[in-house]
């Protein structure tokens, strides 16, 4: 069997954990699976830089080729049996490409190359700019802009911009690295293009460029949609309370002094009933409403309200979008845990493997693709 796992065969899958070997500080480690060694029975891996114990999987190696294994395959990583494998999960696979991204990033910014590149870019940008400015002040300026676009835009909707800017790069980038500038040459290669980074992403090869235009003209839809939403104001505040000033009675005594408060229904019917064990007039405690309706001198019987202006109560918020960026972000990852789990080796999807992988999946992904097909459905609900 040249690959009983599918790792190889099955893009997505390439990524794979090392688990159940004897030596723990390799498992756990996240992987690639490069091609499987059918006479020994084992799948070459390259193991990712960064990683906490790549110095052990480096030395696990090397004892391997002193052992009278194969240099080339000792340089390149490890090789395990199908069943100390396991596809990684989605968690598993960030956490690994996060610690590669940081690993390299340190790498290169203390490399002496990197240090010298950065150093002309310094002396290049300070020859260009008046004698008064400096590169910092250039720096703090951006940071400001960018701070005045968030207050203005959003920072959901500047992330989102964002991204919809470098994926356009990232996917004309080939093209623009070989020299072609010319606009009709780059929007007649777009298709191909969009066709391989969905199906490279994705691992969906059978994708047409057909297709591939159409879920991105979804996508561009949803964008600008949610781009084009005006941010939602905040509930306006609520009206202040009504204060009351002390009245005079019918028969001109001043009632003791009232605090200036709101008054709710408990507390004016407690005022009600004492002034009718008191044996004072009805609503001679009874505290006067501010307005036109109250002349000083009259007790609150004698109020009349048909004088108030007609309340207008303040417009609802507006509702938002139920197709905005989380459930798109929904779909798509229901839509990677479906095909991870429902597409077998020969890259077709079917059912009956979709239910085998779901009963043996981890909990915590089980839990994910959950919550994303409840995110797709409220929607319709």
């Amino acid at each position: 069997m040249s690959d009983p796992s599918g790792f190889i065969t099955n893009p997505p899958s390439t990524f794979v954990k090392i688990v159940g070997t004897s030596r723990e500080d390799l498992n756990g480690l996240v992987c690639v699976a490069l091609q499987y060694n059918a006479q020994t029975g084992r799948y070459v891996v390259q193991m990712l830089p960064g990683q906490a114990s790549n110095e052990a999987a480096g030395a696990a190696a090397a004892g391997r080729a002193a052992a009278g294994g194969s240099a080339a395959a000792a340089a390149v990583g490890l090789s395990f049996k199908p069943e100390n494998l396991q596809t990684a999960s989605i968690i598993d696979k960030v956490k690994a490409q996060a610690t590669f991204a940081m690993h390299e990033a340190k790498r290169f910014l203390n490399s002496p190359d990197a240090k010298e590149k950065m150093r002309r870019l310094y002396t290049s940008l300070d020859q260009r700019l008046p004698p008064p400015v400096k590169p910092e002040y250039v720096g703090i300026g951006a940071l400001i802009v960018l701070f005045i676009v968030v207050r203005i835009v959003g920072f959901t909707k500047l992330v989102l911009l964002t991204s919809l800017v470098l994926m356009l790069g990232m996917i004309l980038m080939p093209d623009i690295q070989a020299g072609i500038t010319d606009p009709s040459i780059l929007a007649s290669r777009f298709p191909d293009r969009l066709r391989d980074n969905v199906a490279q992403a994705t691992g969906y090869t059978s994708l047409s460029k057909k297709q591939a235009m159409i879920g991105f003209g979804i996508f561009i839809f949803f964008t600008v949609k949610l781009l084009a939403t005006p941010t939602a104001s905040a509930v306006p505040p609520p009206a202040p309370a009504t204060t009351f000033d002390p009245v005079v009675g019918d028969a001109g005594a001043k009632s003791p002094p009232l605090p200036s408060k709101a008054f709710d229904v408990e507390e004016i019917y407690k005022l009600g009933f004492e002034d009718a064990k008191d044996g004072k007039d009805f609503g001679a405690s009874l505290p006067k409403t501010t307005g036109p309706s109250a002349p000083r001198g009259t007790s609150a019987a004698d109020t009349s309200f048909d004088d108030l202006p007609p309340y207008h109560p303040p417009p609802p918020a507006a509702k938002e979008s139920k197709f905005g960026l989380t459930w798109a972000m929904s779909a798509f990852g229901l839509f990677r845990g479906v095909k991870e789990l429902g597409v077998t080796p020969n890259g077709q999807f079917d059912p009956q493997f979709l239910v085998a992988n779901v009963k043996i999946a981890p909990p915590l992904k089980l839990a994910l693709l959950g919550f994303c097909l409840y995110r797709v459905l409220s929607a319709f609900m």
